[in-house]
């Protein structure tokens, strides 16, 4: 089927070399057929880099954002593990 599919689109002018190309494209799929999951993948995939490229012209950068607050986790567990205590919060109090 996926032979005579690539056949149909492609007209007589078929060159030999072509046609091998696609009897070796017919097999794949009809070993391997695409599946609603590939589709998927693939939109999500698009998807991924749509919202990436709209964080670059926005100017947001959350991966930065998760890379800090993994840092931060990781250096109170470290400081836990010495036995120091918490870092002070002083920046975060207004000041007055």
């Amino acid at each position: 089927m996926w032979l005579w599919r690539f056949c149909q689109k492609w007209g007589r002018d078929l060159p030999p070399w072509h046609f091998a190309i696609l009897v070796g494209q017919a097999k794949r799929l009809a070993l391997n057929p695409p599946t609603g999951a590939w589709g998927r993948s693939m939109l999500a995939k698009r998807g991924g880099k749509a919202v990436q490229r709209q964080y670059l012209y926005e100017g947001r950068n959350p991966t930065l954002a998760a890379t800090q607050a993994r840092q931060a986790r990781a250096e109170a567990k470290r400081r836990r593990k010495l036995g120091l205590p918490e870092p002070t919060r002083h920046r975060f109090l207004p000041l007055d």
